[in-house]
């Protein structure tokens, strides 16, 4: 029975491609003299860069996250709110001891004293963990008030209303109102994954997961894939043919141009969805009979976290290759 298959591997190739596209991000975001958030994205590179930063990086992390809760051995309510609760002290625990404590250090090492609107910044930012952390503690709330799976998604369409309409308010700027707004809709540099916005994508996530974990006890995986792959492909032409007639610009969806990215709003969604549902489809036939790149593969999905840690926390590689400011 596939369902008692060890690994999802198309799962681990899609978040091996997200890894290595987060670490290229990150460079040219920090390394470069590409104005990554003033301008759209020009030329092939430029655009297969931001791209793949795109739906093909944090979204599909979050889908996957999603997933993976569905095949948890650990995924009722209880467990899942302790996973959230660590994961969100972690990113706290990140922000201080792997920014804030070295900065200070050098500060009193060079004499020149502390910048604190930079420490500001570096201890409440908002990244994948912080999301992770309060996404999973939802998640057990619904799943504690037995929310039905296929109820999630409309709940993560309404949270995503919710989200850019509280954006439009006057947003509170420094101390600990921004800070706590941060986490749940978008209110600048420190909201870069505020859970209003991103639920959707997760819940995403729980439902696919849940209608994959049904496909496998029947040994039909082929059949869902193939659904995935003609159903996003499909959709994704309607998308792209109606911003072609509309003359919208089909880099503000993948681009770090103006943070719309960060902001996502429900046509995000859309965009990422049907193209992760594209990405997944074709790693599934792709490598469905194995490949030499299955152990490599699975080895990333497994330690996703630790690479993380150590390689893709926003802005944190390249800032200690510049050095603390």
């Amino acid at each position: 029975m596939e369902a008692d298959k060890k690994r999802l591997i198309e799962f681990d190739y899609a978040k091996t491609l997200a890894i290595l596209f987060m670490v290229i991000i990150h460079v040219v975001e920090e390394l470069s003299n590409v104005e990554v958030y003033e301008t759209l994205p020009k030329g092939i590179l430029e655009n297969i860069i931001q791209f793949g930063a795109g739906p093909l990086a944090a979204p599909q992390f979050m889908l996957a996250m999603g997933v993976g809760v569905v095949f948890s051995r650990y995924h009722d309510p209880r467990s899942l709110f302790r996973r959230g609760v660590r994961l969100l002290l972690l990113g706290l625990a990140l922000n201080i001891g792997r920014d804030v404590i070295p900065r200070l250090l050098a500060a009193a090492v060079s004499g020149t004293g502390p910048n604190w609107e930079n420490l500001y910044f570096q201890i409440f930012n908002i990244d994948i963990l912080h999301f992770a952390g309060l996404a999973m503690m939802f998640t057990a709330l619904l799943k504690a008030l037995r929310v039905p799976v296929l109820a999630l998604i409309p709940i993560g369409v309404i949270l995503q209303a919710a989200g850019n309409w509280l954006a439009l308010l006057t947003v509170p700027k420094g101390g600990a109102a921004e800070a706590v707004c941060s986490y749940f809709f978008y209110t600048g540099e420190l909201s870069s994954f505020p859970l209003l916005n991103w639920y959707i994508i997760m819940a995403a996530g729980l439902v696919g997961g849940e209608l994959l974990l049904t496909a496998r006890k029947v040994n039909d995986s082929d059949r869902f894939f193939l659904a995935c792959f003609i159903g996003g492909a499909g959709l994704l032409a309607g998308i792209v043919s109606t911003c072609l007639y509309y003359r919208i610009d089909i880099r503000n969806f993948y681009a770090l141009y103006d943070d719309w990215l960060y902001k996502q709003t429900f046509f995000h969604f859309l965009f990422n969805a049907c193209f992760i549902a594209v990405e997944l489809s074709a790693f599934h036939f792709l490598c469905r009979h194995g490949s030499k790149c299955d152990g490599f593969a699975s080895f990333c999905g497994v330690n996703l976290n630790t690479i993380y840690i150590f390689t893709m926390d926003d802005h944190r590689m390249a800032g200690f290759v510049q050095g603390p400011s």
